[in-house]
């Protein structure tokens, strides 16, 4: 090729590159600030078990009542531990005397305290209570969120604890956001303990991208590239693929009954998702919708039918 086209060529696809890569220059500290904000514990006193948001009325009225709750059962309750991928995992254990588990796993940023404000109606139904702080919350170690992806093993982990240790051999795990996405992928998971009866999911979403996508778009922010650049950064950091490793792939796998509960409201995990979520899981599943209520705080707004959906649903796993 002579060397005038081979320039020729060259400079066209360095005009074309260049605002591509000076784009790319502009935004990824933009990327690398939101995905450390929202996926990283990079402190030691990010994402503890206190109150994460005291200046949300709502979400404090949530956490005062499930801090209520743990301090009422204290007598009954012990920290446990289990170690899986090179971490110490913690949580606190509720022993009823029972030989069902309810584990509850709340969303990013929670530790395993405020889960205890979905506690109650398993208690009433002879569950013990398991509440756990995932990996890079609360006591546990780890620096990376998994989004529930990475947290199923230790799923695994908690339940060969209950079943070795407190003689569980029913287990039924309730999951809020990235707590609901990590019960599913638990449910998929061929390694999945079959003392689980089966799963809560308040809140899934299609996968994590399109969360991202539907804040991106209610707080009115560019997706392009930043949105690309943080979930390559979320490969980088956990080998994690956002869009293949998805709660609408791992629900297709799932093992055992499901029961969704989610809100019309819901700015997050969208509407109209939740229907395809729905059909693609292969087990008996119920749908439970709430006409109000914010993305996991379902519960504070809708106690009564919430609490009933739950009692019905584990009621039938018997």
């Amino acid at each position: 090729m002579p060397i005038f086209v081979c320039i020729i060529l060259g400079s066209l696809l360095a005009f074309c590159i260049a605002p591509a890569v000076w784009v790319l220059f502009r935004t990824m500290p933009i990327a690398r600030m939101v995905y450390h904000e929202q996926l990283v514990r990079d402190t030691p006193d990010k994402w503890r078990r206190e109150n994460s948001c005291p200046s949300d009325a709502e979400y404090s009225a949530m956490y005062a009542e499930a801090e209520q709750w743990g301090k009422h059962y204290e007598a009954e309750t012990k920290e446990v531990t289990v170690q899986n991928d090179g971490l110490r995992l913690c949580g606190r254990f509720t022993d009823f005397g029972s030989d069902k588990t309810a584990i509850i796993l709340c969303g990013r940023a929670e530790g395993c305290i405020y889960s205890y404000f979905y506690a109650e109606p398993y208690r009433k139904c002879g569950y013990n209570i398991l509440v756990v702080d995932q990996r890079a919350h609360g006591n546990s170690e780890g620096t990376y969120s998994g989004i529930g992806f990475l947290e199923q093993n230790d799923m695994i982990a908690w339940i060969r604890l209950l079943e070795q240790q407190f003689h569980t051999k029913a287990v039924v795990v309730h999951g809020v956001c990235i707590g609901a996405a990590c019960a599913t992928y638990l449910a998929a998971n061929r390694n999945c303990p079959k003392s689980l009866k089966g799963i809560v999911v308040d809140g899934l979403y299609r996968s994590f991208h399109h969360v991202f996508v539907a804040r991106f778009r209610t707080n009115k922010k560019p997706i392009f590239p930043v949105l690309w650049e943080i979930e390559w950064l979320i490969r980088a950091h956990t080998g994690i693929r956002v869009k293949r490793d998805a709660p609408c792939n791992a629900i297709k796998e799932v093992r055992v009954p499901v029961l969704f509960i989610h809100s019309k409201e819901d700015v997050s995990s969208l509407p109209e998702n939740v229907p395809a979520l729905v059909e693609s899981c292969p087990t008996p599943k119920t749908l439970v919708w709430m006409d109000h209520g914010a993305h996991s705080h379902l519960r504070i707004v809708n106690r009564d039918r919430y609490d009933q959906a739950v009692t019905d649903f584990v009621k039938i796993l018997g």
